[in-house]
C-alpha cells in the first residue's frame, strides 16, 4: 500500500461489429440493419479508433462473412466464431503491446509494481 502507480497506461481497444445473418430475429432492434449498414458502422468505428489513437479490431474481417461461424440464432457467433474473434483481439494486442510499452517509458515514469 502507499505505492504510487503513475502513470497507469490506458489502453482502449475498439471492436467492430460481428457478423450476423438474421436481422429479423428481434424486430425493432436489428431489423433496420443490413450487411451494408454493418460495414458502414465498422468503417466508422475504425475511423474513430484512428482519430482517438485507440487499437481497433476488425471483427467483420476476422469472420470473413462466414455463415457457419454464426450461432444457430443467426445473431451471435458460435463457439468457433468466438475463438476467431478472440484470436483477432489477441493478434491486435500482440502486434501493439511492445510499441505501447515503449511509449510509456520515459524520464520520471514509475512502473506499476505488484509487490506488496
Amino acid at each position: 500500500m502507499g505505492q504510487d502507480i503513475f502513470p497507469v497506461p490506458v489502453l482502449v481497444v475498439l471492436l467492430g461489429p460481428y457478423y450476423m445473418i438474421n436481422y429479423d430475429r428481434q424486430p425493432g432492434r436489428f431489423s433496420f440493419a443490413t450487411p451494408a449498414i454493418m460495414a458502414s458502422y465498422n468503417a466508422a468505428i475504425a475511423e474513430i479508433a484512428a482519430a482517438e489513437v485507440c487499437l481497433y479490431v476488425d471483427v467483420l474481417a476476422a469472420n470473413g462473412g462466414t455463415d457457419w461461424m454464426v450461432h444457430y440464432d443467426g445473431v451471435h457467433a458460435n463457439d468457433l466464431g468466438h475463438r476467431i474473434i478472440a484470436s483477432a483481439v489477441f493478434q491486435v494486442l500482440a502486434q501493439n503491446l511492445l510499441r505501447l510499452g515503449e511509449a510509456h517509458q520515459g524520464p520520471g515514469t514509475r512502473q506499476l509494481s505488484l509487490a506488496g
